[in-house]
């Protein structure tokens, strides 16, 4: 399971990307022994991608829409 959760922070917000793995074991999808938890900040890709497409919907010098 993967999800993003925006994390509102004393520094401002922070949007954050969880993925869950369970952990099988032997190999029996039966059993879940555990599970995995990583979370990575990606507010500067989150950033990168709204202002790209800002920059494709919007003309540059007249803020007009494309």
């Amino acid at each position: 399971v993967r999800f993003e959760h925006i994390y509102e922070g004393p520094n401002g917000p922070r949007t954050y990307s969880i993925t869950y793995l369970p952990d099988y074991g032997d190999g029996d999808v039966n059993v879940v022994n555990g599970v995995y938890v990583m979370g990575l900040d990606v507010t500067g890709q989150k950033e990168l991608e709204e202002s790209l497409a800002r920059m494709a919907q919007y003309d540059q010098l007249t803020g007009l829409p494309n």
